[in-house]
């Protein structure tokens, strides 16, 4: 490792280098509607963070600065709260950019979402710079369901810093 080219770049250079790829990277989890019929379960890609596992001297230079820079994206409601309420808070606390979709599907059949700005803030620990939720439908209600879930984030969310609603 000590004769490696790229440890004898400058610590900031490589720091440099190691928040270009965490910053391009995106963790996904949930479920994926398909078709308006089946499902899929998305996970993180097997190698999204390998270099973590790179090598030894990487790891430590790293340690959990990754946590900040990557894109946690989750595919819907349900998995967001189970995998976050089991991080412990110090991970908690060093995420910054979080992604939400949810569609009207899941909306319709689960009666919980009009609290689920509520149900976010029991997540204890959470300082994120952005948290983006996108709202996927279509129909007259569609409008009205959107506009109640920006209305209540911005009401009575916290744990973020900038709140990104998308609605398409």
């Amino acid at each position: 490792q000590r004769q490696s080219p790229f440890y004898r770049i400058p610590q900031e250079l490589r720091d440099e280098i190691y928040s270009t790829v965490f910053y391009s990277t995106r963790i996904s989890y949930g479920y994926q509607n398909r078709w308006s019929v089946s499902k899929l379960w998305v996970r993180p890609a097997p190698y999204s963070l390998a270099i973590l596992r790179l090598c030894r001297r990487m790891n430590l230079e790293i340690r959990n600065s990754w946590l900040s820079k990557v894109l946690i994206f989750f595919l819907d409601p349900w998995t967001m709260f189970v995998k976050l309420k089991s991080l412990p808070v110090e991970v908690l606390y060093n995420l910054k950019h979080l992604h939400l979709v949810i569609d009207d599907q899941f909306y319709l059949v689960a009666p919980v979402i009009p609290n689920f700005d509520k149900l976010f803030n029991r997540i204890t620990g959470m300082h994120l710079k952005t948290l983006t939720i996108s709202f996927e439908g279509k129909g007259l209600k569609y409008i009205s369901d959107a506009h109640n879930i920006l209305q209540s984030f911005a009401q009575s969310g916290k744990g973020w810093t900038t709140l990104h609603f998308i609605a398409h």
